[in-house]
């Protein structure tokens, strides 16, 4: 998963990835986020849980019933398109 950076992020020419375990819901939402591995920049690390906090998921299923789930979650900050 890539991000599309914010302008002075963009500026300051700030790249990196961030892991993160996000904890999904019978409904698919976002329970809960975490840094699993940081990108080594408290902003892009921000944005990140941010961005992940908005996403839909798809729950994980026991016996045919959605049931709360964990993920790991990676996502890039790169310059290059």
């Amino acid at each position: 998963n890539r991000l599309v950076q914010p302008a002075d992020k963009f500026a300051r020419r700030l790249e990196g990835e961030v892991v993160l375990v996000v904890t999904v819901g019978i409904d698919g939402s976002p329970l809960k986020v975490e840094i699993h591995k940081s990108s080594r920049y408290r902003e892009l690390d921000q944005e990140a849980m941010k961005a992940v906090r908005l996403w839909k998921f798809n729950p994980e299923k026991r016996d045919g019933r959605p049931v709360e789930g964990r993920v790991l979650v990676p996502i890039k900050f790169t310059l290059n398109s």
